[in-house]
């Protein structure tokens, strides 16, 4: 979820999130207690919003969550948020700009990794001197029971 303050709402433009350097492969043994992970590789950049064009946002959370730019990632120490952002600072003298940001994703003070089974919300909002993260951690819901019929 993405707002400006009420100095920066409606001046900044959003270009593009990107979470980055999350790894996509590992290993887990479900034998203990509860799951055990094992990460490999490299971590990799996932573009989570990159519109055609910019979108101007105002003091409202907008949520940038959607099917096509959802993803899942494996229980892991929390990356940091690339945020590029473009502000017009005078329309009359087209005064533009565009800078990206790194911002941390950690949600608590002590550096948990990301848990399995929770679902983490990152209100950002971009005021005129600091980017600031609100994290929500949350439990997943059921969704309830689907069965299908293969024949």
């Amino acid at each position: 979820n993405v707002a400006g303050d009420d100095v920066t709402a409606g001046n900044w433009t959003l270009n593009s999130l990107v979470v980055k350097t999350l790894k996509h492969s590992g290993n887990v043994d479900c034998n203990a207690t509860t799951a055990q992970w094992t990460l490999t590789g490299v971590g990799a950049d996932e573009e989570y919003y990159k519109p055609t064009t910019g979108t101007t946002f105002t003091e409202e959370y907008l949520k940038y969550e959607k099917n096509t730019n959802n993803f899942i990632v494996l229980p892991q120490e929390p990356t940091d948020l690339e945020v590029n952002y473009t502000y017009t600072s005078d329309a009359t003298n087209n005064l533009t700009l565009t800078e990206t940001k790194s911002v941390s994703l950690d949600y608590d003070a002590a550096g948990t990794a990301w848990q399995p089974g929770v679902h983490y919300i990152y209100n950002v909002k971009i005021t005129a001197t600091e980017i600031l993260i609100d994290p929500v951690v949350v439990d997943w819901t059921n969704g309830g029971t689907y069965e299908k019929e293969i024949q």
